[in-house]
């Protein structure tokens, strides 16, 4: 009885342990938004290539305007910028 307990005990402090380590590899506030500002900016970036390049965006038959384009141009490029900033004043 009493080893059947203590490798119980064993049990739950491995799973302790293994709580730890996830809680060690979240990311941080910097890194996210690190990240996410590239993401965007490189979506935002995209955007611009399809405007100048002209390329045409066909989805199941429809042909996606190129003032989409504009707008996700105004939306990536923003979040790119906050999301860089934000990384700049948490470090």
């Amino acid at each position: 009885m009493a080893a059947r307990l203590t490798d119980h005990l064993r049990d739950i402090a491995g799973i302790v342990d293994l709580i730890d380590q996830q809680a060690e590899c979240e990311m941080s506030i910097k890194t996210f938004s690190l990240v996410a500002g590239v993401v965007f900016g490189v979506v935002a970036l995209v955007q611009i290539l399809r405007i100048v390049m002209a390329w045409e965006v066909v989805i199941g038959g429809w042909a996606a305007p190129m003032w989409f384009s504009w707008i996700a141009v105004v939306v990536a490029g923003f979040l790119s910028f906050t999301g860089l900033r934000f990384a700049a004043r948490a470090g």
